[in-house]
């Protein structure tokens, strides 16, 4: 599983996101209750809420960060 790390050209900071190896979102599994797939702010808590989404979710526990940051 990635963590992708984009420019949030929006509002400014970060955007971020799980993704499988195509970089692709993946969409987070109901009844969880977590319907966001997207996180936005600082780079350290992206990181921080994908792994913690991914553990619950997926049972995930490794993962490929890529910055695509300047």
């Amino acid at each position: 599983m990635k963590i992708v790390i984009k420019e949030n050209s929006a509002f400014g900071k970060f955007i971020g996101y799980l993704a499988n190896e195509n970089q692709t979102p993946i969409k987070l599994p109901d009844p969880i209750g977590m319907n966001a797939t997207r996180y936005t702010g600082e780079k350290e808590n992206i990181i921080k809420y994908c792994k913690r989404d991914a553990l619950v979710a997926f049972d995930c526990t490794q993962f490929e960060i890529l910055d695509l940051t300047k």
